[in-house]
């Protein structure tokens, strides 16, 4: 076999599933099942309907244990020597063995490799396998950890600490005193320990800029989307703990605390010390304002903005629906209304 390549009994080995057919085919990527056919794979949810999942000529499709068609299905696509494996959640069988795929492909070299144009401080440690690409710029007393990868035009600054197998892509900021951990992905752009947005207005009303001293520390295994900023920590750190995801455009101000497991959508912003529990999900462009906590496991719908503490597990949207600029002029001159009306009814005797 190809270094690409894997067999469908080895993807069953290592990430489990009742596997039915040929378990001797190779695969060599994921697609779509509508346009599969020899040595692809392919998942199927079930919104995907019965004639789709018959027509696809994928050598393996992930189906799950609880898939209407399954029983007619095997049949199919044993009778014409396919495979298929049946899992309790496809989509999640599909994320892993696409990754181990894709890892299959890298060989590993424990040598460091630093390109001619990158500019390296000698104070600096690297540990084993790791490779620093064009233009990039590593300043004193940083640490990088085995096998991690900085690419082209990065800048690192002066004692920051990445962890093993980190992925830094092109033209990301990482500026003094940062610390990653392990298995971290920054996307190009992206901008780590930038200061937070902190000033006092003195008595000529001129606002006059406080020191952020802090750093920022992100946990083992996150992943930050493109152009996404976390500023530094005023006295603390900025904290991302480890399990998290933060999509695009995102922006987290200074103190802020994030537990695990939470993923971030595109293009919110988090106000200064705020706090986020575990496992939660925020929506693209919803806003949380400053000093609030957000307990664990809690949903907040996109485009929602939270004003205040959220004590309790659950999903919160504040989302007006859209309407016509006429609907909408009318709706808002009702609920200037509102509190007039509130008063009225309080007077009114019964």
């Amino acid at each position: 076999m190809q270094k690409s390549e894997v067999t469908v009994s080895e993807l069953v080995s290592v990430f489990g599933g009742d596997l039915y057919g040929n378990q001797k085919l190779v695969i060599r990527k994921f697609v779509s099942v509508y346009g599969s056919g020899t040595n692809d794979a392919a998942f199927a949810t079930e919104k995907i309907v019965k004639r789709d999942i018959f027509e696809c000529n994928a050598s393996l499709l992930i189906l799950s244990k609880d898939h209407n068609e399954i029983k007619s299905v095997l049949n199919h696509r044993t009778a014409l020597g396919l495979a298929t494996i049946i899992v309790d959640n496809p989509y999640l069988f599909f994320a892993r063995a696409s990754l181990h795929i894709a890892n299959i492909k890298k060989t590993r070299s424990s040598k460091i490799g630093i390109h001619s144009s990158a500019t390296v401080d000698k104070s600096v440690i690297l540990k084993k396998g790791v490779c620093i690409g064009p233009g990039c710029i590593v300043e004193a007393n940083v640490v990088i950890g085995d096998f991690s990868v900085v690419c082209a035009s990065t800048f690192i600054g002066r004692g920051s600490v990445l962890g093993e197998n980190c992925f830094v892509h092109p033209k990301t900021t990482i500026l003094s005193d940062v610390i990653l951990g392990n298995n971290v992905i920054l996307h190009s752009g992206s901008v780590l320990g930038s200061d937070g947005f902190g000033y006092v207005q003195n008595k000529q009303n001129s606002w006059e800029k406080i020191p952020q001293n802090g750093s920022v520390v992100i946990g083992d295994n996150v992943e930050i989307g493109a152009n996404t900023t976390i500023d530094r920590g005023t006295f603390d750190s900025t904290v991302i703990s480890s399990g998290s995801k933060l999509d695009n455009q995102v922006h987290i101000a200074h103190n802020v605390k994030i537990g695990k497991d939470t993923v971030i959508a595109g293009c919110v912003g988090v106000a200064g010390s705020a706090e986020i529990g575990n496992q939660c999900q925020i929506g693209g462009a919803a806003g949380i304002l400053g000093h609030l906590k957000v307990c664990d496991k809690t949903i907040v719908g996109p485009m929602s903005l939270v004003m205040s503490d959220i004590s309790k597990p659950g999903k919160y949207v504040g989302i007006y629906p859209l309407q016509t600029d006429r609907d909408w002029k009318r709706s808002s001159y009702l609920i200037k209304k509102l509190n007039a009306l509130r008063k009225k009814l309080l007077t009114v005797k019964i």
